[in-house]
């Protein structure tokens, strides 16, 4: 069948919001979904508080601190690099963590809550962060993609 005639799949994209935010983060979610040409993803956003995360990151990971974001692959093939299946993940975002972050970085909230979007989304994608070399790479694609849509025409 041509390319043309490919029916559309639309992403399906919801986000909690817990913590005020002071942008729509649908409408940068699907234009990060757009950039790295995803057509079918359903994800879930949650933005809260550290005392939310940080009972999280306890639970699911071990971790006894607060973080960012922490990332479910609900994905058939989880863990992958090459997806065929469809993105699907539930993320969950510490506001108050990216405003910490934000401060420490001397840019705005706005700007570490779409870059935390992007680094959750890349999480999907395989990316992982565990390293230094893979902390790196990954770093670098964030920004880079957030700069790529942050370029004004």
């Amino acid at each position: 069948m041509p390319s043309s005639n490919k029916p559309k799949v639309k992403n399906n994209i919801h986000c909690n919001i817990v913590s005020t935010i002071s942008f729509t983060p649908e409408l940068f979610i699907e234009t990060v979904l757009a950039h790295l040409a995803i057509e079918n993803a359903s994800l879930e956003f949650t933005f809260f508080d550290n005392a939310s995360i940080h009972e999280m990151n306890k639970t699911y990971l071990n971790h006894d601190w607060p973080t960012d974001i922490i990332t479910f692959d609900l994905s058939e093939d989880s863990g992958e690099v090459a997806k065929t299946s469809p993105l699907e993940g539930d993320l969950y975002i510490s506001v108050e963590q990216a405003s910490i972050q934000a401060s420490s970085l001397g840019h705005s909230l706005e700007k570490e809550l779409k870059i935390v979007i992007i680094h959750g989304i890349l999480h999907l994608l395989g990316y992982d962060d565990q390293t230094p070399e893979d902390q790196s790479e990954m770093d670098a694609k964030q920004h880079q993609i957030y700069d790529l849509l942050h370029t004004p025409a």
